[in-house]
């Protein structure tokens, strides 16, 4: 234990699985560098290992992360054909299926199980589903959506001596819906806690968290 006057707690999140059978064991995530890394070198395996045939790749996840990265695929799969000698018919069938309104249910080795009973076969199986906050965070917080409930500050709520950012942190827009975990929004959060931290120590007046929407871009390969 260590004794603290301020506490900042930014520590990023984890994947979230919903507790569906399987697929902690059985899916690669995108959650970090080393993680984005992995995925590719699997992919880049796949087609070295692929006879003739377009490897199945099924991406769990529809926000942010799981569209940008079905699009940065579907840019590469025709690289990765031609580089590995599969055939060119192949690639005029190469795209992207979206599967709506089905959850995973359960996750086995290269099985991948829906509501409706339908089940697919995928070669890899990368999960974007969703993430929480680091569970490092402990206890004794209000949770919201698996992140840490703060003030107009960014103050844990309750707790005047701890600030909470990025995607720890659930903040809401006008209509008091959480903001999602981005990039964007973590950097904000941070700025401003740095300078709540400092008004907190010189005995300055705190700045209030204000994100004003510009709207989001998603790339598409």
């Amino acid at each position: 234990e260590e004794p603290y006057d301020i506490l900042v707690l930014a520590m990023g999140s984890h994947p979230t699985y919903f507790g569906i059978p399987g697929i902690a064991e059985h899916t690669a995530t995108l959650g970090s560098f080393e993680e984005a890394k992995a995925v590719r070198a699997k992919v880049k395996e796949l087609f070295g290992s692929a006879k003739g045939s377009t490897p199945r790749i099924v991406i769990g996840g529809g926000g942010f992360t799981g569209v940008e990265l079905a699009g940065e695929l579907a840019d590469l799969l025709p690289v990765l054909c031609r580089a590995h000698d599969i055939p060119v018919p192949y690639l005029e069938g190469i795209g992207v299926e979206f599967i709506l309104g089905k959850p995973v249910t359960g996750v086995g080795e290269k099985r991948l199980e829906l509501k409706d009973g339908t089940v697919l076969e995928p070669d890899l199986l990368i999960w974007t589903g969703g993430v929480m906050g680091d569970p490092a965070c402990g206890t004794g917080f209000e949770i919201r959506g698996r992140r840490i409930v703060v003030d107009e500050y960014l103050r844990a709520k309750g707790h005047e001596d701890i600030f909470v950012a990025g995607d720890m942190a659930c903040t809401t827009d006008r209509s008091g819906a959480p903001q999602p975990p981005t990039a964007h929004i973590a950097m904000i959060q941070g700025d401003l806690v740095a300078r709540n931290v400092l008004a907190a120590i010189n005995g300055g007046e705190m700045g209030r968290y204000t994100f004003q929407r510009a709207g989001e871009i998603v790339t598409l390969g």
